[in-house]
């Protein structure tokens, strides 16, 4: 889940009493050990992962394997996976707070120098040492972590990090050609997944399906975060040819089937796309897909609700760089049709006649 409207800021304690009190938690968890370790590299930035054991690694790696790097780079971040079963009871340095996270879904402090988030009314911790460039996620055990969450790990660090970045998390599909890519925005059930799927089956260029990164230094960029991909459950037969990427084991009733597409052999995963356009995905009662030009408000508002991905004291600034996004990018509605394949076809069309 994101850092939507259930976040609750906490009354700041003195910060040097709340450094105090993590130093001695972070002591303690250094003083573990680290049994697996996995280098990647997010939008330009190298981060390294290290996982208390294997089983962690094995839960939250693989939505990150396109993104693996040599490890010879200085990461910018360092996170720490850790296990810790009586997680609500230890977070010592943080009593008062927890019990209040009790009552919500996520609950964030901050200071220049430490930031805290907790989820889950307190079962899963997030904790960033700016001064270090270390970063620590603990959750109960592995086993606890949703089955729906594995298809993006981390995503509340990774957007507060990010962001601090100038790397703002939407949610959106992207998907390319030669001449550029598009970003897809729509809300649950509007298609985008459906359509950005049938693009990658049909050959094209795929950074996400659900969440992925965008930038403005120079040109509008879409960066991949996660190689995976979400569908419903009874449309699964639309994608046999990403059978062998699925993973349905222990899925709730109701949730979408994942994917992890790293190592797909028809997968063409990028790590990030040059955007041409901005795309709201719309299910139309039409045989064949096609493309509708709106005005910059519409592409805006539609990009303006990925704020609920990041921290409050990050939305300002993610606003900003979205609406740099519609100023410099047309947009347009993505009438989908009932023949998935006539998806990439709309989209090949488009960018084939924009100028390079």
């Amino acid at each position: 889940m994101g850092l939507e409207s259930v976040v609750a800021k906490a009354p700041s304690p003195p910060v040097s009493s709340l450094a105090e009190l993590f130093g001695v938690f972070r002591d303690r968890l250094d003083g573990r050990s680290r049994r697996a370790e996995v280098s990647i590299e997010i939008a330009g930035l190298p981060i390294r992962l290290e996982f208390e054991n294997e089983l962690l690694r094995e839960i939250i790696s693989p939505a990150f394997r396109h993104l693996e790097a040599a490890n010879d780079a200085e990461p910018e971040l360092t996170i720490f996976v850790f296990e810790e079963p009586s997680l609500f009871e230890s977070v010592f340095f943080l009593a008062e707070l927890a019990n209040n996270a009790a009552e919500r879904e996520v609950w964030l402090e901050e200071s220049p120098e430490l930031t805290v988030i907790l989820q889950k009314q307190g079962r899963f911790v997030t904790a960033v040492d700016w001064a270090t460039k270390t970063a620590y996620w603990l959750v109960p055990d592995a086993d606890s972590i949703p089955y729906i969450n594995r298809a993006h790990s981390l995503q509340p660090l990774l957007s507060y990090w990010l962001g601090k970045q100038e790397r703002y998390f939407v949610h959106g599909a992207a998907v390319g050609h030669g001449n550029g890519g598009v970003l897809i925005l729509g809300h649950n059930g509007a298609g985008k997944s459906t359509a950005a799927l049938t693009c990658l089956v049909d050959g094209m260029p795929y950074v996400a399906d659900d969440h992925c990164l965008v930038s403005l230094d120079g040109e509008p960029l879409a960066h991949s975060i996660y190689g995976t991909g979400k569908v419903v459950f009874e449309e699964m037969g639309s994608f046999p040819q990403l059978a062998p990427a699925a993973q349905t084991h222990n899925r709730p009733d109701g949730e979408k089937a994942l994917y992890f597409l790293a190592g797909l052999p028809i997968a063409h995963l990028v790590r990030r796309l040059r955007l041409r356009a901005i795309f709201l995905a719309r299910i139309a009662h039409r045989p064949r897909t096609g493309l509708r030009e709106i005005g910059q408000a519409e592409g805006f508002r539609a990009l303006a609700e990925s704020c609920a991905l990041h921290a409050p004291t990050s939305r300002a600034q993610a606003l900003r760089i979205f609406r740099g996004l519609v100023q410099r990018l047309p947009s347009y509605v993505l009438e989908l049709g009932r023949d998935l394949h006539s998806t990439p076809a709309a989209i090949r069309g488009f960018l084939d006649r924009l100028p390079a």
